[in-house]
């Protein structure tokens, strides 16, 4: 990828705010995330990381603001036409279909955008996902949590092929630590080898540090701060996060 097209922006927010109902949650959300690059939202329960995601793929619609995927406008577009332009959403707990196998997964989901070059793209995701290569033939429903984890990112993969943007909801919820440093290492090799932004929401902020190239932190809504990812640490995060 050239300098040129990492320093452009793939994906921006510009004063989003969100409710469900009458309860406010998103307040004047900003962020952009340019190709290859980590984010990480972090804060407290509550403080509105999961509904920013939401807002973004369009899965709650915005009381305010807009969003912008690769220059163009997507604020008022549903979930799957932001998909076909390049984003994909990976829900908390992940999504499958768990009567169906590892590769019948896979298949529904490559079947979604009619790609007719699925067993190369089902070996690509495999190599980029290695620990589903030993489950293909295996129903979901009897996968680990991280291999249920990797293959709801799978889904994606083989939906969109090379995705823009992957916005990601807390993935290493319930995963063992090795497991959870397992996934994270995997996208974050796939950000940087196709060039995907990745926004991710977690709970792990350890872990965190090891990938994200910044770090975006909320409180009651609000982005209070934003820190370098590798010049922050666990400590000063949880400080902030927990300051008055």
């Amino acid at each position: 990828m050239s300098d040129n097209a990492k320093n452009e922006v793939v994906l921006r927010a510009e004063g989003v705010c969100a409710a469900y109902g009458k309860r406010q949650v998103l307040r004047d959300f900003r962020l952009e995330v340019r190709p290859g690059e980590i984010v990480a939202l972090l804060g407290l329960n509550g403080a509105g990381k999961s509904t920013a995601l939401k807002a973004l793929a369009g899965l709650i619609p915005l009381q305010m603001g807009s969003v912008w995927l690769d220059g163009q406008n997507v604020s008022e577009l549903p979930p799957h036409i932001r998909a076909r332009l390049g984003m994909g959403y990976v829900m908390q707990g992940g999504q499958t279909f768990p009567s169906l196998t590892v590769y019948e997964n896979l298949r529904l989901a490559g079947c979604y955008l009619m790609r007719r070059d699925f067993e190369n793209r089902l070996q690509e995701i495999l190599d980029a996902l290695p620990v589903l290569t030993s489950v293909t033939h295996r129903r979901a429903g009897l996968l680990s949590g991280g291999e249920r984890q990797a293959l709801s990112v799978g889904l994606v993969l083989a939906a969109l092929g090379s995705p823009k943007v992957l916005l990601v909801d807390e993935p290493t919820t319930s995963l063992a630590p090795e497991a959870a440093r397992e996934l994270l290492a995997r996208l974050a090799e796939l950000a940087e080898r196709q060039g995907t932004a990745l926004v991710l929401v977690e709970q792990n902020i350890r872990e965190c540090l090891g990938i994200s190239h910044r770090l975006v932190l909320l409180r009651g809504g609000g982005i209070i701060a934003e820190m370098p990812g590798d010049v922050a640490t666990g400590d000063s995060i949880r400080e902030r996060l927990l300051s008055t």
